[in-house]
């Protein structure tokens, strides 16, 4: 079980190592580890420091003040999923890519490190009054494990281009990846060491609708004219979607989420009978295989 330390700290101190930072990684350490500063009524300063990091300070002694473990600490300062529901009402809104600006990294670097995520919704936990912390909304995640095309920008959100699914028989030979293909790997990591830096609220993990993962696979355009010229494609297309993002959705709950915001944008440009087909009746068996008292499942 993890534990946090908290020690009492003079201004200028040098991150040596952590657990889960590469060296590249540690080299903005103290830019992001400065946001965690924390002042005391007497003056003085206090930072909180997950275990498994090693800081040096230039001058003067670290005091280690107490130890407290991980399930100790939720305790005291933590908000439970019943809290977020039931509590005080507060905004949430679904902040992830301004964190660069904290981490002073690109997006291209955001997306590709579960450290720097992870320190960024900390840090965007520290700067806003959320009832809850979350993770990247980025909808390109789940095509891309089942090997749709991804394109990076410097400074852009990855972006899903092409299609994968150009018939009905490659709707039937479509493959259900593992969960942990392409950055749903990285995804779980996010979560794991979000738990390691945040216990004052939930961490709430994120992933995509079915109908819109389908709308990634098949091609946005091709799937709403498939709707009426092959609705068996997209219905096979369907099921191999809500398959993969329960496995998904279950492993990042088993990972620490305490629940999960699915975004289904597309599912928005379809007529109400079609929703019903085409999405609502597989966002239902979702709902039905994840959500129970402790873990909130949220239709964005």
């Amino acid at each position: 079980m993890s534990k946090t330390t908290i020690i009492r700290r003079n201004p200028i101190f040098i991150v040596e190592s952590h657990d889960f930072m590469t060296l590249a990684e540690l080299d903005r350490s103290s830019k992001i580890l400065a946001e965690r500063i924390q002042k005391l009524d007497d003056g003085s300063s206090l930072l909180v420091v997950p275990l498994g990091m090693k800081v040096r300070v230039d001058y003067g002694e670290m005091e280690v003040i107490t130890e407290k473990e991980e399930n100790e600490t939720v305790a005291e300062y933590g908000e439970s999923v019943d809290e977020v529901i039931y509590g005080e009402k507060k905004p949430l809104p679904i902040l992830s890519f301004p964190a660069v600006q904290y981490l002073y990294i690109t997006v291209k670097e955001l997306v590709s490190s579960s450290a720097y995520q992870a320190m960024g919704m900390r840090m965007l936990a520290d700067h806003y009054d959320m009832p809850a912390a979350l993770t990247y909304m980025d909808l390109s995640v789940e095509a891309e494990a089942f090997g749709a095309h991804c394109v990076y920008g410097v400074d852009e959100v990855p972006t899903i281009i092409g299609r994968m699914i150009n018939s009905h028989d490659d709707a039937v030979a479509l493959r259900v990846p593992e969960v942990g293909a392409g950055r749903t790997g990285l995804a779980l990591d996010t979560v794991r060491k979000a738990q390691m830096l945040i216990s004052d609220r939930p961490v709430i993990a994120n992933c995509i609708g079915p109908f819109s993962l389908a709308g990634r696979l098949m091609n946005v355009n091709e799937v709403m004219v498939n709707c009426y010229t092959d609705p068996d494609a997209v219905h096979i297309v369907l099921e191999k979607a809500t398959e993969f993002i329960i496995e998904y959705a279950t492993a990042l709950r088993d990972a620490g989420a305490n629940g999960c915001i699915m975004a289904e944008p597309l599912a928005g440009l379809l007529s109400p009978d079609l929703m019903t087909e085409f999405s609502t009746n597989y966002v239902r068996r979702l709902v039905d295989a994840l959500q129970d008292k402790h873990f909130i499942f949220i239709y964005h």
